[in-house]
């Protein structure tokens, strides 16, 4: 499993969770991850990598 911290920079272009609250976000590798904007949490998974 991949988890990744806000202000780090994503591994893996994809949809990341939320570990807290399950809330999907969309990243693209290279940018910054942001905050949950639902929770506020730091931390999200990757669930599903894309191209």
């Amino acid at each position: 499993m991949s988890v990744i911290g806000t202000g780090n920079k994503v591994p893996q272009s994809g949809i990341y969770e939320c570990i807290m609250c399950r809330n999907k976000v969309t990243c693209v590798k290279g940018d910054r991850c942001p905050p949950c904007r639902k929770c506020n949490c730091t931390f999200f998974k990757l669930v599903q990598a894309t191209k």
